[in-house]
This record gives structure tokens, sequence and C-alpha cells, in this order.
């Protein structure tokens, strides 16, 4: 979710990464992005805008289920 910072000049976002280990127990970690927009002007902010709306209002996954390997490190074949 994206919302204005006390400050004017400020972008907050909070996201999350859940993390599947390989036994199917789920993590979940908070990320708080705080994105600065005092050095740009009004048009730049609003494409930073888009940009970071892109990229972090979502969930990130890391599924590490799939992961696991059954050979061993040092075979390539």
């Amino acid at each position: 979710m994206i919302r204005h910072q006390y400050h004017p000049n400020q972008l907050r976002i909070d996201t999350t990464i859940k993390i599947i280990d390989a036994d199917g127990a789920e993590t979940i970690a908070p990320v708080v992005v705080i994105v600065g927009l005092s050095k740009a002007d009004t048009k730049q902010q609003t494409n930073i805008y888009k940009i970071a709306n892109r990229l972090f209002n979502k969930e990130f996954i890391l599924d590490r289920r799939n992961l696991v390997s059954k050979k061993p490190w040092w075979k390539f074949w």
C-alpha cells in the first residue's frame, strides 16, 4: 500500500515478503520503503509514484520448496 507521509515530500510504501520453506512453513516479513521526493519537481514526482507503485505495491513470495536439489553440488550433469 502506498501512502503519503506526514512530510509532503515522502512516500511510504508498506509491503511484505512471504517465505515458504521446504517443509511448507510460511514466514511473513513486513517491509517499509520510504521514497524521498524533495529533489524532484511535480512531473518527476508523478513518474516516481508510478514506478514505485509498479515495483513495490505487491507481496513478494519466495518459494523454497522448489529449490531443494537431490543431486550433490559437485555434479553438473
